[in-house]
Parts: C-alpha cells; sequence; structure tokens
C-alpha cells in the first residue's frame, strides 16, 4: 500500500525524543569536561563568552551529568541560583539571558530551566554561528 506522509507531521516535536548522544558529545567537546562526581572545568576560553554561551553549556553538561548517572543529579532542570553559580554569571544577569538570548531554546518548568532534546540542532546552529542566537528587537519610542 502507499502511504502518504501528512506534510504537517514533519512540523510536530515531541518532547520525550531521546537524545542524540553523539550531537550532543560534539557539541561539548574541547569546551569543557565533567568528573565521575559532576565537577564540570570550563575550557580556558569560557571566561570570555558571552552570557548566554555560557548558560546554555552549562544547560548541556546537565543533561550529561543526568545521562550518566553523574553528580547526583535527577534532573536536568536547573534553577536561576544553579545557573548563576554554574555558569559563573551574576543572578541579576540570568533572567535576561533567559528571557532575550535563549527564549525559544530553553524551556521553563516551574522557575526552572533545561533545553529539551529537540532543540539539540539547533544548540549546535548557534554555537557553530550556523545560526544567530535570537535578541530581544527594542521598540522605537513614538514621537508625540
Amino acid at each position: 500500500m502507499n502511504e502518504k506522509k501528512d506534510p504537517l507531521d514533519e512540523l510536530i516535536v515531541n518532547e520525550n525524543m531521546p537524545v542524540d548522544k553523539t550531537l550532543l558529545a560534539d557539541v561539548l567537546k574541547g569546551e569543557l569536561t565533567i568528573t565521575k562526581d559532576g565537577q564540570v572545568s570550563y575550557s580556558d576560553r569560557f571566561s570570555s563568552y558571552k552570557q548566554w554561551k555560557r548558560v546554555m553549556l552549562y544547560l548541556l553538561s546537565r543533561k550529561v551529568m543526568v545521562i550518566k548517572k553523574i553528580g547526583g543529579l535527577t534532573s536536568e532542570k536547573a534553577s536561576a541560583d544553579e545557573l548563576s553559580k554554574n555558569a559563573l554569571l551574576p543572578k541579576s544577569s540570568i533572567g535576561r539571558v533567559l528571557a532575550e538570548n535563549l527564549r525559544r531554546i530553553v524551556i521553563s518548568e516551574k522557575g526552572k530551566y533545561h533545553i529539551p532534546n529537540y532543540n539539540l540542532v539547533r544548540c549546535k546552529a548557534i554555537l557553530d554561528g550556523n545560526q544567530k542566537v535570537p535578541t530581544q528587537i527594542k521598540k522605537k519610542k513614538s514621537k508625540e
């Protein structure tokens, strides 16, 4: 039988899709390492990275720790305090980074943040410079 594929099916993402481990490793290789007790060590370049990139890399490292069951993490979701501490950023910057630069990449659930597996391809494209990171569009002041 010839079954026609519904072209709309390509628009639907599966929130429970399995992680592409090869893609995740490729994104993080050279950027960080993780000890067996869950300590993240960033590359020497990390301190020069933009804030959004630091947050993205940390959230992706959490995904690795949960998959590999290291560091005692049971969820890849992180609070703003955890992001601030582990991405080495002031807490006052986290909200802006999440709302402006990482919107539609990072998902918020009950005050905790994570990158869904279906956004890994997008993360790679952004980190490789093949896609722009979102930025907040400033509204022009109306002349009165």
